[in-house]
């Protein structure tokens, strides 16, 4: 059970170093991502989940 717990950890950590690291490599991509026009037909789950903000990014 202790190694499956350590290696979640583990992953979880690489995971948001990567998140990181792709965050930062492509900043300029989620800024347009925001100022982007929702489809008439987009799914309402998919627009809740969209960042309201710049600090949710």
């Amino acid at each position: 059970m202790n190694s499956i717990e350590e290696f979640s950890e583990i992953i979880n950590r690489r995971l948001k170093y990567v998140w990181g690291e792709i965050h930062m490599r492509y900043r300029f991509f989620f800024e347009k991502l925001k100022y982007m026009k929702i489809p008439d037909d987009a799914h309402p789950d998919c627009i809740s989940r969209l960042p309201k903000t710049r600090e949710q990014l």
